[in-house]
């Protein structure tokens, strides 16, 4: 892929990251985002590939070709391309499989905040790159540009954000970070009313196993709070159907059971939820 794409244009430069020997995987960055000019930044879990576009209508066919053209048109639970060589062709007989919805988001940010996504990709950068590239340094004066939103993307407010992210040492930074693990701990602490979680790979200390993120921990201690106070309250938790499928997808259920109802330690086990059922719900 590295080779494909420099080779399209002199002003694409490519760096890969890993450990030195490919078949060892200890982590994955899992970050994505593109940054123009330092001035304008999209986040999100958007993943910029095949069979990942989708809109609000989650429509599940397109007979006509129109939208999803050859693999793009796509559902893993199914079937998976065997080769990518080919884009345009059909891996999956559209007249009777329907395609896999998505429903990833991406936010549009603009400013300072912007301008942390690419202090952000300029660390990253610098320090993965080698020889063959020379390291970048962030322009110190704001970049302060007159756009048009186009039309389609014209929204009916703004908000002030901060950027949080993940990296330790080997993907990085000077330093391990944890902002966003940060931020849903207090998230969870300063929650007043509800809690609204939406996430396929659920889990947390409260599965055992090993499992050291506390966010369950403190969500289980804001709910005991409010039910001791008779608080109205609300947890609602939405599972999305997980792309993996077998052994794998097993093993995603297995942390999301021993997180929520079973194991033990569970959420729901601590609470007695008999008693309290009107303070969560779960959808999946």
């Amino acid at each position: 892929m590295k080779t494909y794409l420099t080779s399209l244009h002199p002003n694409i430069f490519v760096i890969r990251h890993g450990h030195p020997t490919p078949l060892t995987v200890y982590v994955s960055h899992h970050q994505k985002f593109v940054c123009v000019d330092q001035d304008i930044a999209f986040v999100g879990g958007l993943d910029v590939c095949l069979g990942r576009f989708d809109d609000g209508n989650h429509k599940l066919f397109d007979l006509e070709r129109r939208t999803w053209l050859g693999v793009d048109y796509y559902n893993p639970h199914l079937t998976r391309p065997t080769s990518v060589s080919m884009p345009f062709e059909d891996v999956i007989d559209r007249t009777n499989v329907p395609r896999m919805p998505w429903h990833d988001i991406d936010l549009e940010i603009r400013g300072w905040s912007a301008r942390d996504v690419a202090r952000n990709f300029t660390q990253r950068w610098n320090h993965h790159c080698d020889i063959s590239y020379p390291g970048r340094i962030l322009d110190r004066l704001a970049v302060k540009k007159t756009r048009e939103f186009h039309p389609d993307f014209i929204t009916t407010g703004t908000c002030c954000c901060q950027v949080i992210r993940s990296l330790d040492l080997w993907s990085g930074a000077s330093r391990t970070e944890a902002s966003i693990y940060g931020a849903y701990l207090d998230a969870v602490s300063a929650a007043e009313h509800y809690i609204y979680i939406e996430n396929q790979y659920l889990s947390s200390n409260l599965a055992g196993g090993g499992v050291e993120n506390r966010v369950f921990q403190r969500i289980l201690d804001k709910l005991r709070k409010k039910i001791f106070s008779k608080e109205v309250f609300r947890l609602i938790i939405v599972l999305p159907q997980p792309e993996e499928v077998g052994d794998d997808a097993k093993e995603i259920l297995r942390w999301q059971y021993q997180t929520i109802n079973r194991g033990g330690s569970s959420l729901l086990e601590q609470l007695k939820y008999q008693a309290f059922t009107h303070y969560f719900s779960f959808i999946a």
